[in-house]
């Protein structure tokens, strides 16, 4: 237990922050190593003993839990939301495609179902090995999100990995994404990991990734990539 674990601010706007906690190993009711999330709500004292709230992968292999973290509120109503990535996520004609899940908070904490999913555009593509609350990069007061697949392939060219920003709004994030790139070289593997900051000062959001198998004249060197925002 404890694949991931992350601080994902105030899910329930009691004021207190809540812990989210995914176990991409956990053997559940749907098989073998379909992972588990678990969220835990803060009060005075500290994070509940027991989880308020538990999700279960939806098939063996799929790795529920892989990657959790904050959203931020991406629909604008007072209440932080979570996001849970399932990489190993598989559908018919495209196995291990993955997804990253988004599930709004509210004064109950999140629902059962996700308010918002997004699938890996191809087969083994592994979305969302790593995804990002990167807060409101666009400045129409709605935090947006950052989602990678770092084994993407487009074309001729394998596992160049590929970075994606959806916008939020009133409903929550848009389906399409507003922003992508992808990496320039079989097995570049871009998106591992994603961070975000104001990196150069001027109160827009800027995204950090990395592309971990990148090379040139020397072989698997890595790459580090920055991405400023500005405003639209």
């Amino acid at each position: 237990m404890g694949s991931w674990l992350c601080a994902v601010g105030d899910v329930n706007g009691d004021g207190h922050n809540d812990v989210l906690l995914g176990a991409q190993l956990y053997d559940g009711s749907a098989g073998v190593e379909s992972g588990v999330a678990r969220l835990f709500f803060g009060s005075d004292t500290g994070a509940s003993a027991s989880p308020v709230w538990t999700r279960e992968g939806s098939g063996p292999n799929y790795l529920f839990g892989c990657f959790v973290g904050g959203a931020g509120d991406v629909n604008g109503d007072g209440f932080d939301d979570m996001l849970i990535s399932e990489r190993g996520f598989s559908d018919e004609g495209r196995p291990e495609r993955g997804r990253v899940l988004i599930f709004h908070g509210g004064p109950n904490g999140p629902k059962a179902t996700p308010d918002w999913e997004i699938r890996g555009p191809v087969a083994y593509a592994l979305m969302g090995l790593y995804a990002a609350g990167i807060g409101d990069i666009d400045g129409d007061g709605f935090d947006d999100v950052a989602v990678s697949a770092w084994q993407y392939t487009h074309g001729a060219m394998k596992h160049t990995g590929l970075v994606e920003i959806y916008r939020g709004g009133r409903n929550g994030c848009e389906t399409r994404p507003a922003w992508r790139t992808m990496g320039d070289k079989d097995d570049s593997h871009l998106g591992y990991p994603i961070a975000a900051g104001d990196f150069n000062g001027d109160h827009v959001p800027d995204l950090l990734t990395g592309a971990p198998y990148w090379g040139d004249s020397i072989p698997e060197r890595g790459l580090l990539l920055t991405y400023l925002g500005r405003r639209h």
